[in-house]
């Protein structure tokens, strides 16, 4: 059985003249550089001893999630044939808008097509 040799390192390898002010170490490891005090340990700052907290009681919990692009477009309130026009949507998004308002409103199918300037959303039958 043989045993590996701890390998040093120069963290700092690259040409650089004597008087740039970075100085030069070998290490074995990061661990130990820092042990050896050639690299400061990262700062912690202390918890401010000064912050309050009230417990309280009976504060219901909002809704989770986020309002997207969707929840603006009236998507729930098409019926099968209608449509409306989005202008400044681009086709690519368009797709996922689609995707989205029928994992949103199950049951209900929707498709789209470029049309000048922006995309027409449809209902359209399963």
């Amino acid at each position: 059985m043989t045993t590996a040799k701890a390998r040093q390192v120069n963290l700092m390898d690259r040409p650089r003249a004597p008087s740039d002010g970075i100085p030069s170490f070998t290490a074995t490891t990061l661990g130990d550089a820092m042990k050896g005090g050639k690299i400061a340990a990262p700062a912690t700052k202390p918890i401010p001893s000064d912050l309050k907290y009230v417990i309280e009681d009976g504060i219901p919990i909002p809704p989770a999630g986020r309002r997207t692009v969707v929840d603006s477009m009236p998507f729930a309130q098409l019926k099968v044939g209608q449509s409306f026009f989005a202008e400044k949507t681009k086709p690519a998004a368009a797709a996922g808008y689609c995707k989205t308002a029928a994992k949103k409103y199950p049951g209900k199918v929707f498709a789209h097509r470029p049309e000048g300037g922006g995309v027409r959303f449809w209902r359209v039958e399963k």
